[in-house]
């Protein structure tokens, strides 16, 4: 009788048949044994550059995909979705990581997808924990850490640089996306107007570091979703040498506003 497999094992173990492989039990048993213990590492895989690839976990020997924590590796020029596989009617647990490099025009997302249901996106550098529901050709999946609530009001340690969308001319845009980070450091060298910030979260602490280019300021328009204390906006520095401003800024989900303050003239 063939060697098989079942569609619902996400390991891909050997199924010994009853009354079958005479003499081989050991060495199938002990081969069992040694995909499950992969199955609890770290494995690497490297993907072709395309808009879609697929991952299959090999039938009965050694292989990477096999692995807990999987890094997808490889060059991309695009965005990919990567089917998991052979099969999509095993549910599984794993992280996996965005390891692939810019081949160009990125960095660049990978989204990971089983069947026809929903699928998970995990941006260039950062992973995700993740399940898959294995509910065949309509799989999905999903999130695993999205309902989780973490108790701690730590914020990411990452600070990146806003965008001024006309920095040299009148009617320019400040837009900010906080799941990038928690601190934005902006030049400001001409009137803008400031739109409401995306994705913040309920009692995120936000600090917007804000230096002025050298000569007269200008004026910006905030969000009326700043509520400033005692409802006065800042005017911001005339500055004569790259003094900064403070804008500290605590999100009510309740309210749907942020608890603004802020500290002026920094020395440069």
């Amino acid at each position: 009788m063939a060697t098989e497999y079942n569609d619902n094992d996400p390991l891909r173990l050997i199924n010994i048949q009853s009354g079958t492989e005479e003499g081989n039990w050991g060495t199938l048993t002990n081969t069992n044994m040694n995909l499950i213990g992969e199955a609890f590492g770290y494995g690497e895989k490297a993907i072709v550059d395309g808009a879609t690839a697929t991952i299959n976990v090999l039938n009965g020997s050694a292989d990477d995909a096999r692995s807990l924590y999987l890094k997808i590796t490889g060059s991309l020029t695009q965005a990919c979705t990567i089917t998991m596989g052979p099969q999509n009617e095993s549910s599984r647990v794993m992280f996996i990581e965005n390891g692939t490099s810019d081949g160009g025009g990125g960095p660049w997302d990978i989204i990971i997808s089983q069947g026809s249901g929903s699928n998970v996106t995990i941006p260039n550098g950062e992973a995700k924990m993740v399940y898959m529901d294995g509910a065949g050709a309509g799989a999905a999946v999903v999130d695993a850490m999205a309902a989780i609530k973490v108790l701690s009001t730590r914020q990411p340690d990452h600070v990146y640089a806003a965008t001024v969308t006309a920095p040299n001319a009148s009617a320019g845009n400040v837009d900010i996306d906080w799941s990038q980070g928690n601190i934005v450091r902006i030049t400001n060298d001409a009137t803008a107007t400031f739109n409401a910030p995306t994705n913040p979260a309920d009692g995120g602490n936000y600090l917007i570091i804000v230096e002025t280019a050298t000569g007269a300021q200008a004026t910006w328009n905030w969000p009326s979703t700043f509520k400033w204390r005692n409802n006065a906006e800042p005017t911001l520095t005339t500055s004569t040498g790259g003094e900064k401003d403070v804008i500290t800024l605590i999100y009510d989900a309740t309210d749907s506003v942020y608890l603004a303050s802020y500290t002026l003239n920094h020395p440069a």
